[in-house]
């Protein structure tokens, strides 16, 4: 089979251990119309998919759930902004997550990059996908929010994934 851009319903659809499980997708609120994951999902899957505008439809039964990245983060906080364990999002154990346009991850210091790793970290998520249509990033330290996301060991944080990857070298 073949997967042309962001069909990742295709790819979800094919794997049964992926499908066996409730998925969030975390995506900007422009791509949950017709035309993007609503489309896509109901184009190429029997997968109910339910945008989440608040913690009561996670209430709904469905095969997936889509949230805004903001969204998704300000249901990980409590008031004052940190993490709750005690939100309706963190209690819900998803299978897989995707986060689509992902590059929001790049900043390894935003709130939005510190909740995600710490809830998919917390709740051992097995199934990460990160999706990005933008070029390269600008330095390499914008690829440590995305790389960590997915649990790769690039430093204990982000201070040594810099003094490892962006010391510079002389090769001879």
């Amino acid at each position: 089979k073949s997967y042309i851009g962001a069909t990742l319903s295709q790819i979800l659809v094919d794997d049964e251990s992926v499908k066996s499980g409730e998925i969030l997708v975390i995506a900007p609120t422009t791509l949950h119309d017709q035309d993007n994951w609503l489309g896509e999902v109901h184009k190429f899957s029997d997968l109910t998919l339910t945008k989440v505008e608040s913690e009561d439809d996670f209430q709904i039964p469905s095969d997936m759930y889509i949230v805004g990245p903001e969204r998704f983060r300000i249901m990980c906080e409590t008031d004052t902004g940190t993490y709750n364990p005690k939100n309706v999002i963190i209690r819900k154990k998803f299978k897989c997550i995707i986060f689509d346009e992902s590059a929001k991850l790049k900043s390894g210091t935003s709130q939005l990059t510190k909740i995600f790793h710490r809830y998919c970290y917390e709740n051992k998520i097995p199934y990460v996908f990160l999706m990005t249509g933008l070029p390269a990033p600008n330095t390499v330290f914008q690829l440590w929010g995305q790389a960590a996301a997915l649990g790769y060991w690039l430093g204990e944080n982000y201070n040594a994934f810099e003094i490892r990857y962006g010391t510079p070298r002389n090769v001879t």
